[in-house]
């Protein structure tokens, strides 16, 4: 019997990507360890709260085959410099991926993806940051042969079949010590608490508490976020809990604290899915810096992964902490693409001006 065919098409406009609803939740159950930012009701905040004020312009990839939705990648077309347009998946600041069903064709479907998306999505640039090396749209983009443009490690930290005791005892001496002993330290103050929190007013008031000592974090480090400070993203990590719960949807976004007594000293946000606890961002009070709350926290929250049978995913970054407790983890590229003539033309005006900055410094 000759395979049924498949059909691929790009959604934009906003009532078809909400129709999408039930299919897409049907379709993230039959994935193969789909992360939860890949699920619809995550998707739909990104869209409403951080890309369409912003003046996005959805792109979504749908694959079907025998009126059966076989695979979703959503994406949008964002202004870049004013004149000219970029592509960036949905879900700009996780994992990027496209949501196949599984099955021996989840590769081939993949390819088709990609081909459509770059023939239709009418960008002038194509920016895939997170691709995880050995992912369906890493094979895709690979045997397409696009090239990788940066490749960053994505630390993480397994368990197997050693236990906690045996991971433990693999950290540096140094690390561990200074760790215990600055939590006995703290213990002088008063009994140091580790408080986990999903949803509701609690995890509205760490969420605020997190984000505002991260943005001046940057602010005396001399940094700069397109996100932290940024009055959208803020209401988007205060409400995802709540979206997700609310729609039963897979995954949660939790705030893990170390507190004594009333003072919160340090906060992790992190994505828990049914595979990992995947680590969002983290900030920690100046005042108790010579504590070291981040590193306390971390054993804390790196137990509460074991005693769940999660892997702790780091993301993608070089940081040394990072380093200092993986025991894994995978590469992960970013691609960066023209996609136009006028894309050609900036890149080239880009490049000139670049040539004449060194000329006018040498």
């Amino acid at each position: 019997m000759p395979a049924t065919p498949h059909q691929a098409s790009i959604i934009s406009g906003e009532e078809d990507f909400l129709g999408l609803r039930e299919e897409w939740d049907r379709l993230f159950a039959r994935a193969a360890a789909p992360y939860p930012s890949q699920g619809f009701t995550w998707c739909r905040c990104t869209w409403e709260m951080l890309l369409r004020p912003r003046g996005g312009r959805l792109r979504c990839v749908a694959i079907r085959a025998g009126g059966r939705l076989r695979l979703i990648w959503p994406t949008v077309v964002m202004p870049h410099h004013r004149l000219w347009s970029v592509l960036v998946p949905l879900n700009v600041v996780e994992y990027t991926d496209v949501l196949a069903e599984a099955g021996a064709d989840a590769g081939e479907l993949a390819a088709l993806a990609w081909k459509t998306l770059q023939a239709g999505c009418r960008a002038d640039f194509i920016f895939l940051e997170r691709v995880r090396a050995g992912s369906l749209l890493s094979d895709a983009l690979r045997d397409a042969g696009v090239a990788v443009s940066r490749i960053r490690p994505a630390p993480c930290v397994t368990w197997g079949e050693a236990g906690w005791d045996a991971y433990y005892r693999g950290l540096s001496k140094t690390l561990r010590s200074q760790t215990e002993r600055r939590q006995r330290r703290l213990a002088e103050r008063g009994r140091p608490e580790f408080e986990v929190v999903g949803e509701g007013e609690r995890y509205r008031a760490l969420a605020s508490w997190l984000l505002d000592q991260k943005a001046a974090w940057l602010a005396r480090t001399g940094r700069r976020s397109e996100w932290i400070g940024a009055p959208d993203y803020t209401q988007f990590v205060r409400a995802i809990p709540d979206r997700l719960a609310a729609d039963n949807a897979a995954g949660a976004v939790t705030i893990f604290a170390l507190r004594l007594g009333e003072t919160v000293l340090a906060a992790e946000l992190n994505c828990v899915g049914e595979h990992a606890v995947e680590f969002m961002n983290g900030a920690y009070d100046p005042a108790y810096e010579h504590f070291s709350p981040g590193h306390i926290l971390r054993a804390y929250t790196l137990r509460w992964a074991f005693d769940r049978g999660l892997t702790y995913d780091f993301r993608p970054g070089e940081e040394r902490y990072k380093e200092a407790y993986a025991n894994g983890g995978c590469d992960t590229a970013n691609y960066y693409l023209t996609n136009s003539l006028r894309g050609r033309l900036h890149h080239g005006l880009a490049a000139a001006a670049r040539r004449l900055s060194r000329r006018e410094k040498s």
